[in-house]
């Protein structure tokens, strides 16, 4: 009820609405007064795929009297538990001394009429604070684990982001050399080969590119650098058809022929206006996994639904990557690193 027409402007942003485009971290604000009223703000950035810079941002308001009334419910909490523990034991006390005036001092028990009594209230003031302690720490674990949660899926968008930017700066490089251009236009496998293969052992040791392809304009496999035997074959892949349909570089992260996941980049390359094919270099995705385990200290598994990935497939995939997890171990998931 409170939202304003698309294309309203914002006329009382704060400073955080500003610094999000260059910190590029979500962030939390408030209370905050703008023309709308009192709120406590999330923000989030949303990154272009390219680049990495921030498009836009997404936030979400709580009214601050809502927020603070969630607040010292909070803070009430803990003190009715103990106020009902407090009660518990008055009334028991109470109830132990009006039985007692009513009974004879020759009959009374000892042991049934206090001791007992304070056992029990003693153990549901326990049993009380042992179920408030549980879920304090459930809700403590469930943070935690979303919040490592973002923390991954942050460095790994700046990991992909990077690599993006180091595999385009590789295709630029490569698609300037007329020497590879001509032998590619020329079609002779034998001079591209003897060309890109230093390059590729040097990509291969300093920049983890895996995969090296020159692909012809109808999706025919020209010259693999890192397999020169394998070769006219049609390559098929979503990065590749993407690139071909737009006209333009297109990245993403897509099953190898193995059934591991990499990053890929596929650059259209064209002279003098005539497409010659399409340039594709490849990363996978284990080291940059590995990167991320070793840097936030966790063990990261990769599980991919069955309907994405053929038993063949993934069987070759358990060979050549030693693999322990077969097939049948879950239903309609395989861990494939």
């Amino acid at each position: 009820p409170m939202a304003s027409p698309p294309g309203t402007e914002y006329e009382k942003p704060s400073k955080e609405d500003f610094e999000i485009f260059t910190k590029k971290q979500p962030v939390t604000i408030g209370p905050v007064t703008d023309e709308y009223g009192i709120f406590v703000t999330a923000i989030a950035p949303v990154f272009d795929p390219k680049n990495g810079q921030v498009l836009m941002t997404v936030g979400i308001d709580i009214l601050a009297s809502d927020w603070k009334a969630s607040l010292e419910d909070a803070r009430r909490g803990p003190f009715f538990s103990m106020a009902a523990l407090a009660l518990l034991m008055i009334l028991g006390a109470a109830a132990i001394h009006w039985k007692n005036r009513q009974m004879k001092s020759s009959s009374l028990k000892l042991k049934n009429w206090i001791f007992v009594p304070m056992v029990l209230a003693l153990g549901m003031g326990c049993l009380v604070y042992g179920v408030y302690q549980y879920h304090a720490f459930r809700e403590a674990a469930r943070n935690n684990m979303f919040r490592t949660m973002e923390q991954v899926r942050r460095q790994w968008n700046r990991s992909i982001t990077s690599k993006v930017q180091i595999l385009k700066l590789q295709a630029e490089s490569i698609t300037h050399d007329s020497a590879v251009l001509n032998a590619w236009q020329a079609k002779d496998r034998e001079a591209l080969a003897m060309l890109v293969g230093p390059d590729f052992e040097l990509l291969k040791r300093e920049q983890d590119i895996s995969r090296y392809y020159f692909i012809e304009p109808d999706g025919v496999c020209l010259l693999r650098a890192h397999q020169p035997e394998k070769q006219g074959d049609l390559t098929e892949s979503f990065t590749l058809k993407m690139a071909e349909r737009s006209g333009s570089d297109f990245w993403g992260v897509e099953l190898d022929p193995l059934g591991s996941l990499t990053l890929s980049y596929v650059r259209p390359v064209q002279r003098g206006g005539t497409l010659i094919g399409f340039l594709k270099l490849e990363v996978e995705n284990g080291p940059i996994l590995q990167s991320i385990a070793s840097e936030m200290h966790l063990e990261i598994l990769v599980s991919l639904r069955k309907e994405y990935i053929t038993a063949e497939k993934f069987e070759a995939s358990r060979q050549a990557f030693d693999s322990i997890n077969p097939w049948e171990s879950y239903p309609d998931l395989v861990i494939i690193q």
